[in-house]
């Protein structure tokens, strides 16, 4: 059974190599031919392509890439787009494809043309809504004409995609909800919820030692004792850089000597000038970079995982990746309401704390909780497998893709 899946989303980027190719990878060891079509920077491929290539054949997955670029807005993706059209339009005319699953809605509306002109079913793995997000995120400012004839031809497409598909993925009960529930066209299309999640054998507690942790606290000047609360990944846009700092201002009152531990690629002098606006300096903040493959020991040597997302309607659709990366380790996790299911996730299992509004008493609030509740590392583990584990992400693309190609 021969699958094309197109992405916007390279997978030479750390997103894609945990939120792409393991599922992939899962999917081919039972049965399925993929062929792949991303969109890749070149300073990536040019580092991590060759090591993705080999991973992949190992797999029996074949890829093929579309140069991504940004040099011009509006008129790069298009072009991206178009390439992407041809390249798939080429492989569709030579060989026979059972199903076109495309992750994120650029890459959908290219196979939703592909569907009507080829008759192949169409996964639309929506990841959230799209145009949404890029209007509060502020990066298609709606008062410029342009951008707002963008965001409504977009929405029209997703109004034709959730209608016109044959199976559409969601990250989150809520976002299905919305969905089902839209008054002006309500989806009647199946609709399967497939959170972000992480593998439980890459993040594994089990294979990192209490020597490992102590060594790399020492090498960051971070004493044994001491509490580390810890982000990991890209700021800005939705994550609430200010807010966090303050939030660990009120959690240091309370245990003194806690460290504020940055994982993150991002500019690391701006976090430095950020936290000096809440009165906090060098000795309790450390920013250091890291690849995936060392980040169970970045979670590992932490007390907690903090994020704070910025909430909004598009939000509702999101199911943040450092949820269940951190999850996977044990890690509790301290982020804020209205942020896809977390809400539900959190309470129901025990997986964390939740803050109500971004202000003082909520923090202290949270910070009390925190030193008067003892965390299960264990017991957070093993009810997040069966949520939010690889296994469990497979297993249920796999139903999808089965009930597809029966019907």
């Amino acid at each position: 059974m021969n699958v094309l899946y197109l992405t916007y989303d390279g997978l030479t980027d750390p997103l894609g190599q945990s939120q792409i190719i393991p599922y992939l990878e899962g999917l081919a060891a039972s049965g399925y031919n993929i062929k792949i079509i991303s969109c890749e920077k070149k300073e990536r491929l040019t580092s991590d392509g060759d090591a993705i290539k080999q991973q992949l054949k190992r797999s029996g997955i074949t890829w093929q890439k579309v140069t991504y670029s940004n040099s011009i807005p509006v008129v790069s993706p298009v072009l991206m787009l178009y390439i992407m059209w041809k390249m798939a339009l080429r492989h569709l005319k030579l060989h026979k494809y059972d199903l076109i699953h495309c992750r994120s809605t650029l890459p959908a509306i290219v196979g939703y043309q592909l569907k009507k002109k080829f008759q192949v079913p169409l996964i639309y793995d929506m990841r959230g809504f799209w145009a949404d997000e890029r209007v509060e995120g502020k990066i298609w400012p709606t008062e410029n004409r342009l951008y707002r004839m963008i965001y409504n031809w977009v929405k029209r497409k997703e109004t034709e995609l959730l209608s016109g598909s044959d199976h559409i993925i969601s990250l989150t009960e809520a976002g299905k909800i919305i969905m089902e529930n839209n008054t002006v066209a309500p989806v009647k299309i199946p609709i399967t919820v497939i959170p972000c999640c992480a593998d439980f054998n890459h993040f594994n507690p089990e294979t990192i030692s209490r020597e490992r942790i102590l060594n790399k606290k020492k090498e960051l000047y971070i004493s044994a004792d001491a509490a580390v609360i810890i982000y990991t990944g890209s700021i800005g846009t939705w994550y609430m850089l200010n807010e966090m700092l303050d939030f660990f201002k009120v959690y240091k009152s309370k245990k003194p000597g806690s460290i504020f531990l940055f994982v993150t690629k991002e500019n690391h002098e701006m976090i430095d000038q950020s936290a000096m606006k809440y009165q906090l300096g060098k000795d309790d903040i450390r920013v250091v970079s890291s690849g995936r493959a060392e980040m169970p020991l970045w979670l590992a040597l932490a007390d907690a995982s903090l994020y704070f997302i910025r909430p909004g309607f598009s939000k509702q659709a999101s199911s943040p990746v450092k949820q269940g990366e951190s999850l996977a380790m044990g890690l509790p996790v301290i982020t804020n309401s209205g942020i896809g299911d977390s809400d539900r996730l959190i309470a129901e299992n025990n997986f964390g704390w939740m803050v109500s509004a971004f202000n003082q008493q909520s923090y202290l609030n949270v910070v009390d909780a925190m030193m008067l509740e003892k965390t299960d590392r264990n017991k957070i583990r093993e009810s997040a497998r069966a949520i939010l584990s690889l296994e469990a992400g497979v297993k249920s693309y796999r139903e999808v893709y089965t009930g597809i190609l029966n019907k």
